[in-house]
């Protein structure tokens, strides 16, 4: 439960009164854990709800390892939205709390116990600095690798708690692409601008994820071994997928792309008559328009370079998994998305 102050002031004091509970508060225009606080006795705290903040219900049963919080910090690069194209990193960064999690009354105001952003934690005088890049299950910050290979030795589902994860990283761009896409096509954005973003992901002790927040200008500051193998492996990897042309690839043709589809079409065609299945593209190329060409164009490209970025969306499972929230799209962009994910994966 979130409530974006001052203008949910009445809806959060209304279930403030009926719920009670642990509530954590993260100003507006602040960054790196800065003005952070919990409280249970509205009262008793120092917010204000006519001031700009937003205050969210405390999740008071997270995950914990060797009795420390922790969160995520999951890399997730779009290259479009118009239709939707996302893909998530293979690795990130898990960072630690610095005091064992407790909801004690004495230990609330303690951000040591409850916060995990690395730039709060590191000043605390128990912090431990991984500094053997490849010891990454060291200190209080981990790989994603590192926590995966803990949690299974636990005997933890990691499968599905990063099935989770992803469903959850899809929905939350699935909630914006309509605004983001139409704000695209105003401005007459297509096929050269990307995006990575940060996300923040706390897991509870269930395998529940929660977003904490969607970062869009993850910090890319590289204070330790660990930090500059991870996020230089992104930037890599990112400046890979998007793939920065020359000229003469900004200028290709249509016939070259109609052609390039072409082949595509009669390999997929040939596929589907062998095993019974439909045809793989849902109209013929000779119909498509050239900005439908070239973004099956750039499609196909990013999948050649994707390296260690997965592709969430579109896919043949998440187009059927997430029909439901998309079905209310614009008949053009549904189709685009269909076109795509046929082109990419076979038959729908």
């Amino acid at each position: 439960e979130t409530f974006v102050l001052p203008d949910q002031a009445q809806a959060f004091l209304e279930r403030y009164r009926t719920a009670g509970g642990i509530w954590i508060v993260k100003p507006s225009n602040a960054a790196c854990g800065r003005g952070i606080f919990l409280f249970r006795n509205l009262a008793k705290s120092s917010l204000n709800v006519m001031e700009s903040a937003v205050v969210s219900r405390y999740i008071h049963n997270p995950l914990l390892i060797q009795g420390l919080k922790f969160d995520l910090r999951i890399y997730v690069l779009v290259t479009s939205f118009d239709p939707l194209r996302a893909y998530v990193y293979r690795e990130g960064l898990t960072r630690f709390a610095s005091r064992a999690y407790s909801t004690e009354p004495e230990h609330l105001g303690d951000k040591y116990r409850h916060l995990t952003n690395y730039s709060i934690n590191k000043k605390a005088e128990n912090f431990i600095e991984n500094q053997r890049v490849h010891e990454d299950n060291y200190g209080h910050k981990w790989s994603l690798s590192a926590l995966s290979r803990h949690l299974r030795h636990v005997g933890t589902d990691v499968d599905l708690m990063w099935n989770r994860i992803n469903d959850l990283i899809v929905k939350t761009l699935l909630s914006v692409e309509p605004s983001i896409a139409r704000r695209t096509r105003e401005n007459l954005v297509h096929g050269n601008c990307f995006e990575l973003y940060g996300f923040d992901v706390l897991v509870d002790e269930d395998l529940k994820p929660w977003l904490l927040e969607v970062n869009l200008s993850p910090s890319m500051q590289a204070d330790s071994p660990l930090d500059l193998q991870v996020k230089s492996s992104v930037l890599c990897d990112t400046f890979n997928l998007v793939g920065l042309r020359n000229i003469d690839r900004q200028t290709a043709t249509t016939s070259r792309l109609r052609s390039r589809l072409h082949f595509l079409q009669r390999e997929a065609d040939a596929a589907a008559a062998q095993d019974g299945t439909k045809p793989a593209f849902p109209t013929s190329i000779s119909e498509l328009s050239e900005p439908d060409l070239k973004m099956m164009a750039l499609a196909l490209d990013e999948m050649d370079r994707a390296r260690n970025f997965i592709r969430l969306y579109p896919t043949r499972r998440t187009l059927k998994s997430y029909e439901p929230i998309t079905r209310n799209r614009r008949p053009q962009e549904a189709y685009r998305a269909q076109l795509l994910a046929s082109l990419l994966y076979g038959p729908l």
